[in-house]
């Protein structure tokens, strides 16, 4: 099956992104203010809402964030930390 890499913004916080479901995430990166994640895909697969985690530093993480993505610094000196939770029930 094809593999295709497609991004997705992200916001600090949880984030429910639909993507198709053996998604594997790839990298995490700003792009001008925006805070995106880059996934390797099956286009074409059924679609799965993935969770995410999206922690600034210092702020206070959940008891359980899951497995670490990675991190990102902005041009103007904000850097996000991204996790993928496993434990919630995706909607």
């Amino acid at each position: 099956m094809k593999q295709a890499i497609w991004k997705y913004p992200l916001s600090p916080g949880e984030n429910y992104i639909k993507m198709p479901g053996r998604a594997r995430p790839l990298a995490v990166g700003w792009q001008g203010e925006q805070l995106c994640l880059w996934c390797v895909v099956q286009p074409g697969e059924p679609e799965k809402a993935l969770h995410f985690f999206v922690a600034m530093t210092g702020q206070d993480l959940p008891d359980d964030p899951g497995p670490y993505v990675g991190s990102a610094e902005s041009s103007f000196g904000i850097v996000a930390h991204v996790f993928r939770i496993f434990k919630k029930e995706e909607p």
